[in-house]
């Protein structure tokens, strides 16, 4: 059905598989930093910090291909279904040139790139190893993000999610035999990790090209005959894309600078710690983060039809059941911890100092839950420049507080970890302000 209503079986339907891709991406980073502690700790130092930046590029890469997801939702929401080619094979050029920018920097000049992380000779010598494998995956990954946007515009999410699976599995697979040397594959040690994650990706990249083929997208939606470089719908989609690249980029420097701020005031415990939860929050949040994917989708689809109206409707649908779920992942969590810290960061010392903070995290989970919905409802009516423009400002308002809570107050590692609620809470009362204030139902209606 190109049409969508917005009903709790449509969101529901969106979104599981998305649960499933969103999780994928999160336990192939532990995967890879699991093999390479087995190893040595050169090897999980420079695995762990090139996993980190290498995720962040394949955020930057999601976030941009947002705006296909949206374009592609509102062009099945007009029944313009044969549209949607152009936007694919125009996001496929972008995301080329992209991918190939970033891999002749990363594979031609790593030693430039691994000092401004790394002092260790040792760490980065180990780290360039893993690099030259790594980088080419980034070419797997944007194509996928592209595809993946596709599937997600036109509420398909069930093959994204089993590419994703398929990633997570044989990435699993893969480091089990290049890293060790099983089965009669080479012993490759910190190259092999690299190899399987790249790998994987690929992999995951041919199971979405043959879901093309089955759905009969090439012919119902013209995709891959990159007939002509369309200037407009790529004029539309960086009008789209860029400002949610720039939040994603400000967001991901305010996390360094929380961090930092443990390390450098709370001392290297603290900052241990603090690392054994970011995971910990990471993998609970997904299912709000999907969620919030799924209203790209379907207000976008709401959007196309015309019925703006129905918009604030769909949203409070989505909230209900991202708040439900975010509730019932906050009851697994919290009578459980010292299993769930163990199980996902394979640290067990530090359990008793986790507790506090981990509360902190749970109220900032729920906050998140609403906020994220509302803020990805601005998103998919196409305002991304306001909110650019609320994400900066939340963030400044955010390290002022961080700024004062870590160099006024003499935090416990308790409080300090309230600076998420904060950060959640301004996303989501500038979100509904503007909302509730402004006349965005006649922006939309003219576009």
């Amino acid at each position: 059905m190109s049409q969508l209503k917005g009903t709790y079986k449509e969101i529901i339907v969106i979104t599981l598989p998305l649960l499933l891709g969103n999780a994928s991406h999160t336990l192939i980073a532990l995967t890879d930093t699991m093999f390479m502690s087995r190893l040595n700790e050169d090897a999980l130092a420079s695995v762990g910090y090139i996993s980190m930046f290498y995720m962040l590029l394949v955020v930057l890469g999601y976030s941009y291909t947002k705006s296909v997801q949206i374009q592609v939702a509102k062009r099945m929401g007009e029944q313009q279904e044969h549209k949607i080619g152009n936007i694919i094979d125009s996001a496929l050029i972008i995301m080329f040139f992209a991918a190939l920018i970033l891999f002749s920097i990363l594979y031609f000049f790593p030693t430039y790139f691994l000092k401004i992380f790394i002092d260790s000779p040792e760490i980065i010598s180990t780290g360039k190893i893993f690099l030259h494998y790594r980088v080419p995956g980034i070419f797997f990954n944007y194509f996928g993000c592209v595809l993946i946007a596709y599937y997600t515009g036109i509420g398909k999410t069930i093959i994204p999610g089993i590419s994703m699976v398929c990633m997570l599995l044989f990435n699993i697979l893969f480091n089990y035999l290049l890293v060790f040397g099983h089965w009669g594959f080479p012993q490759m040690g910190v190259a092999g990790s690299g190899l399987a994650s790249t790998l994987a990706e690929l992999i995951s990249v041919l199971v979405l090209l043959i879901g093309i083929f089955f759905f009969g997208g090439i012919e119902k939606h013209q995709l891959l005959k990159f007939v002509k470089f369309d200037r407009q719908e790529v004029k539309e989609l960086n009008h789209l894309g860029l400002p949610i690249v720039g939040q994603t980029a400000i967001g991901f420097v305010s996390w360094i600078y929380f961090f930092s701020c443990i390390e450098n005031i709370m001392g290297k415990e603290s900052l241990a710690v603090s690392n054994i939860l970011r995971p910990v929050y990471q993998i609970f949040s997904v299912p709000a983060w999907s969620l919030a994917n799924s209203v790209n989708t379907l207000v976008g689809n709401i959007r196309g039809q015309g019925l703006s109206d129905e918009i604030g409707k769909v949203a409070k649908r989505v909230m209900v059941v991202s708040v439900i779920v975010t509730l019932f992942t906050i009851l697994i969590l919290l009578p459980f911890p010292c299993f769930w810290i163990t199980l996902i960061s394979g640290q067990s010392s530090y359990v008793d100092q986790c507790i506090g903070p981990l509360w902190m995290i749970c109220v900032s989970m729920l906050v998140f839950a609403v906020a994220i919905i509302i803020f990805n409802v601005i998103v998919s009516i196409g305002s991304t420049r306001i909110s650019l423009t609320i994400e900066i400002t939340s963030i400044f308002l955010y390290l002022v507080y961080t700024y004062s809570v870590f160099h006024f107050m003499k935090p416990t590692l308790t409080f300090a970890w309230s600076t998420e609620i904060v950060y959640w809470v301004l996303i989501g009362i500038f979100s509904y302000y503007y909302l509730k204030k402004f006349d965005w139902k006649k922006k939309i209606r003219n576009t």
